[in-house]
C-alpha cells in the first residue's frame, strides 16, 4: 500500500504523525511525506521519502504574524486557522500534493488537522483520507466551520467531507469524546 502523509510546518503538527509513519513502514507500506521547507531537516534526519511543498509567500507570512500579535485570542485563532492554514498553507502545498497524486498514486492519505491540501486532492482522486489527531476532537471539529469558506472553492461542502472522513486519535473516549462520526482509537 502507498501511504501519503502530509503536514504543515512545526513539530507539534508533524510529531503526532510519526507513530503512523513508523507503523506503516513496519507493515511494509511505501510512505511518502509531504511537508513545507521548515521540516526538511527533520525529514532528512529521519530518512523518510519526502517531497517539500512550496513555502507560503513571505508577504503573507509577515502580514499574518503582524495581525496575529494585535488580535484578541478568539480573533487570532480565526486568523490562523482560516487565513494561514486554510487559505495560505493550502494554496502553497496544493501543487506538490497534486503532483504526488499524479506521479505516485497513493492508496491512503494520513494528514494532520491543519493540512488541507492532501485531503482536497484525495477527494478529487476518490482516495481514502484520514485525519490524525494532534489535540482534542472538540477543538479540531470546531475549526472546520471556520475554514469552510476558504475550502469551498476546492469542492462543494469540503469542510463537511473532512468531518465525515475517518478521524484517528490516541486519546481515550473518556478524556476526549469524539465530534467526528467515524472515530478510530
Amino acid at each position: 500500500m502507498r501511504v501519503l502523509v502530509s503536514s504543515t510546518g512545526g513539530l507539534g503538527h508533524f510529531n503526532p504523525l510519526l507513530p503512523f509513519i513508523k507503523a506503516s513502514l513496519r507493515r511494509g507500506d511505501e510512505v511518502l511525506v509531504i511537508a513545507p521547507p521548515s521540516l526538511r531537516e527533520t525529514l532528512e534526519k529521519l530518512g523518510y521519502s519526502f517531497r517539500i511543498s512550496d513555502e507560503p509567500p513571505e508577504q503573507d507570512s509577515r502580514r499574518i504574524g503582524q495581525e496575529f500579535s494585535t488580535l484578541p485570542p478568539d480573533q487570532a485563532s480565526i486568523l490562523m486557522n482560516r487565513e494561514w492554514f486554510g487559505r495560505i498553507c493550502t494554496a502553497a502545498a496544493l501543487p506538490t500534493c497534486e503532483r504526488a497524486f499524479v506521479e505516485w498514486k497513493p492508496d491512503l492519505v494520513l494528514r494532520e488537522p491543519c493540512e488541507y491540501s492532501s485531503a482536497i486532492v484525495a477527494e478529487r482522486f476518490n482516495t481514502t483520507h484520514a485525519q490524525i489527531a494532534i489535540s482534542l476532537s472538540s477543538v479540531e471539529a470546531s475549526v472546520l466551520p471556520v475554514v469552510a469558506p476558504v475550502l469551498e472553492p476546492y469542492g462543494d461542502h469540503m469542510a463537511d467531507r473532512l468531518l465525515a472522513a475517518p478521524y484517528i486519535t490516541r486519546f481515550p473516549a473518556s478524556l476526549d469524546p469524539s465530534h467526528f462520526p467515524t472515530t478510530i482509537r
